[in-house]
């Protein structure tokens, strides 16, 4: 079975396009059961020449897989699957990343100040457990962010999966990769 935090049809409360140049964004967050993360969904509000890369990540900053999104994918949710599913624990935090070589990424401020959000077996972090959580970081390369502000959500989810067969279901676009 498939999980993400957020479906779908929930867009983000801000979209943006920055421009600020290169940055890292996302999400920590843990699960209650273990289970395998096959790829990382983010939200786009437009669409820009972008070499964009996403990354699931220890707690500590770790790298466990990266893919690459297609450049010029309409707005909305796009993702990308990793080559393998990567086993995670339960009650174990990571972390999902987005890469935007020209700072294209949503915000929700004050998304996480006050409860965490949970799904399925999910949880996206409320910010105070585990540090704070809409993590970022300015930066050409992909690097582990360790910056927050605001308990932001930049809309980025993990694709979890109970068992490592699992498919996407059908959701929005053909998966990138």
């Amino acid at each position: 079975m498939t999980f993400v935090l957020w479906e779908p049809t929930v867009p983000p409360g801000v979209v943006t396009d920055t421009g600020v140049g290169a940055v890292v964004t996302g999400t920590k967050f843990r699960s209650s059961i273990p289970g395998f993360v096959t790829g990382i969904r983010t939200y786009l509000g437009s669409v820009r020449a972008s070499v964009r890369t996403v990354t699931l990540w220890t707690r500590a900053g770790a790298p466990l897989a990266t893919a690459t999104l297609s450049t010029g994918q309409p707005a909305g949710w796009v993702w990308a699957n990793f080559a393998e599913p990567v086993p995670i624990a339960a009650a174990t935090t990571y972390v999902a990343t987005h890469h935007s070589t020209t700072g294209v990424f949503s915000v929700t401020l004050d998304y996480f100040a006050t409860a965490a959000v949970t799904s399925g077996p999910l949880t996206a972090l409320a910010t105070g457990t585990d540090g704070g959580n809409g993590v970022y970081i300015y930066n050409a390369a992909h690097v582990f962010p360790t910056s927050t502000s605001r308990a932001a959500s930049y809309w980025v989810t993990p694709v979890f999966e109970t068992s490592a067969s699992g498919t996407v279901n059908g959701w929005g676009p053909v998966p990138l990769n």
